[in-house]
């Protein structure tokens, strides 16, 4: 009767496990989708938008949904996103991240953005998938080009990170100074099943899992698969 009691128990606690494992799983699919639905709308304004020939640039893309301003400015974290590298041809399973330690500009207070980063050269996507990504210093970080506003800005010409932001409903380039991103472990675990490096996802050694297929095909959509001359 004792045995069959910690059975039970057991196979409780492995229910109640995996129940939580199917609700922390769910959520990092939410964040995917909202992340999608993020840049299916900041791309579909090409006057306003990322011009699509920044896009066709860029190494990486972290998309960051709900990122609070109000946390930086008292140190808190920002907020969990995702993240894809080209791969050749291809771009890679996404990996989800975190976000934080960063400045808007003069964009303080409470209010939430969703994020936008394009990691425009090499050194800036070694970095992420490294996990010791931080913006400044080597990684410079400039408001990013909207429209046909792409030439004629030697800072943004020059610089290994691309950001933009868009709160109730305006999109702008704007300008992130020390925002670090990292890998979202728990996440990860969720997401694949089991924990996975950053670096191995993000290079495309990762398969793309079930749910994450709006978000994969908005960024083949809109950034197209053959990337154009690198950045050094």
């Amino acid at each position: 009767m004792r045995t069959m009691g910690m059975m039970f128990v057991f196979g409780g606690l492995v229910g109640v496990a995996g129940v939580a494992h199917a609700e922390r799983r769910t959520q990092v699919v939410d964040r995917m989708e909202a992340a999608a639905v993020v840049l299916d709308e900041v791309m579909s304004t090409p006057d306003k938008g990322v011009p699509p020939e920044v896009f066709q640039d860029a190494k990486c893309i972290a998309i960051i949904p709900g990122f609070s301003k109000g946390a930086f400015i008292v140190g808190g974290t920002g907020g969990k996103g995702v993240a894809s590298c080209r791969t050749g041809t291809a771009w890679s399973a996404p990996a989800p991240i975190s976000a934080g330690g960063a400045s808007i500009g003069l964009q303080v207070g409470g209010a939430k953005s969703d994020v936008v980063l394009l990691l425009m050269n090499d050194r800036a996507k070694n970095d992420l998938m490294a996990g010791k990504f931080k913006g400044g210093g080597d990684i410079s970080v400039a408001a990013g080009p909207v429209g046909s506003r792409v030439g004629g800005n030697t800072s943004t010409q020059n610089a290994a990170v691309l950001s933009y932001s868009r709160t109730k409903g305006l999109f702008a380039g704007v300008a992130f100074a020390g925002v670090k991103m990292g890998e979202d472990k728990s996440a990860t675990s969720a997401l694949y099943g089991k924990a996975m490096p950053l670096s191995e996802i993000l290079n495309g050694d990762a398969p793309v899992p079930a749910g994450s297929e709006h978000l994969m095909d908005s960024i083949r959509q809109h950034a197209g698969n053959a990337g154009r001359a690198s950045r050094e």
